[in-house]
């Protein structure tokens, strides 16, 4: 082995790169030899070989240098840019959406200018600080740190970072409180107050078939089958794409639902003098949501959102200890995701067979 060249490259501070050209006397090739110090301290050391001819393994050299170089210079928002276009061609709109939102507010007015380089866990972490001073819920910080955290994951594939500093401060937050849902008894005490046509039409759907609220808003006249009492999930809705397919394969599907929940429908189309294409965007969310509100507090239950109808659709149904994949096939949902999510409930069952057990 003959050592032809070596070089000390300085690429940034608290970095330092030693790079060798050496000749394989046995494979008769050339190959290079680097040995740096990354940004946490620690030595490293990578090569290349397999080059027939010197010049190439300088080129390499040369291109590993300008690449650290690069790489250096490389700010948080510039990482945010080539990582929002691949983001914008691979996600749902909505995702795209909130994941812009989340770069655009919370981490690049903070961190935009920063060297992705120069990141260390303390920035990381009194930016986690900073964010508990804004007031924020839990799962709103949460879902920051996950998008700076897959942020930075990028920036470890794709744009040579060393490492992500999360994996030294984690990401704080917690994902959700405690599900908020009706009970049976509770939601025959809200019906009972609800008189207009639209909220009895909707909110009885949402009951009695554990939809999403946008999957409710991209029904058509078309989706509904009267004579079967059947509603077919195909698509989705949201204020940013409007009507769009749904999200996974497992959401399209064709659910029952009582007769009275189709009467109440009926009832809707027919109250319409041109029923829309898409009745159930007649109103808009933020009054459905404020009337369901009003209905709770008159009824003296537990005050909901749209969505808490889907989960007290699925409590009710593993209360009344329905199989765990019809449960899932109904609400559109992975087994595993019904267990993450309702987990409460079969620990309830489990006290409950505990206790019939002991009977024995």
């Amino acid at each position: 082995m003959t050592i032809i060249t070596q070089k000390r490259q300085s690429c940034k501070k608290g970095e330092e790169f030693i790079m060798a050209v050496y000749f394989d006397d046995k494979q008769k090739t050339w190959y290079c030899k680097f040995r740096y110090t990354d940004w946490t301290g620690e030595s490293k050391s990578t090569s290349k070989r397999g080059f027939k001819l010197k010049r190439d393994a300088l080129q390499y050299e040369k291109e590993y240098k300008d690449k650290a170089k690069s790489r250096q210079q490389m700010t948080v928002k510039q990482l945010s840019d080539a990582f929002l276009e691949d983001y914008k061609a691979n996600r749902k709109p909505t995702s795209y959406s909130l994941t812009e939102r989340n770069l655009m507010n919370y981490i690049l007015p903070v961190l935009g200018s920063i060297a992705i380089d120069d990141l260390t866990p303390i920035i990381i972490k009194k930016w986690q600080n900073h964010l508990l001073t804004l007031g924020k819920s839990e799962s709103s910080i949460k879902a920051y740190n996950t998008t700076f955290n897959t942020l930075l994951n990028f920036g470890v594939k794709f744009y040579g970072l060393q490492s992500n500093p999360f994996r030294v401060t984690g990401t704080t937050g917690h994902i959700k409180k405690r599900l908020e849902f009706l009970e049976e008894n509770e939601w025959k005490k809200l019906d009972s107050v609800i008189s207009d046509t639209f909220d009895k039409a909707l909110f009885n759907l949402l009951f009695f078939s554990g939809i999403r609220i946008g999957e409710a808003r991209a029904l058509t006249r078309d989706d509904i089958d009267f004579e079967k009492n059947t509603i077919s999930i195909s698509k989705t809705y949201n204020l940013v794409s409007g009507i769009s397919k749904p999200k996974t394969k497992n959401s399209y599907r064709k659910i029952v639902i009582p007769e009275q929940a189709c009467n109440h429908i009926k009832k809707l189309f027919e109250s319409f003098y041109d029923l829309p294409e898409y009745p159930f965007q007649f109103r808009i969310p933020r009054t459905v949501a404020v009337h369901l509100k009003a209905y709770c507090m008159e009824a003296g239950v537990t005050v909901i959102t749209p969505h808490g109808f889907r989960h007290s659709h699925a409590s009710m149904l593993i209360k009344r200890q329905v199989p765990i994949n019809a449960v899932a096939s109904r609400l559109g949902d992975t087994v595993a995701e019904v267990m993450r999510t309702y987990s409460h409930c079969y620990k309830e069952q489990d006290s409950e067979i505990a206790a019939l057990l002991e009977t024995i």
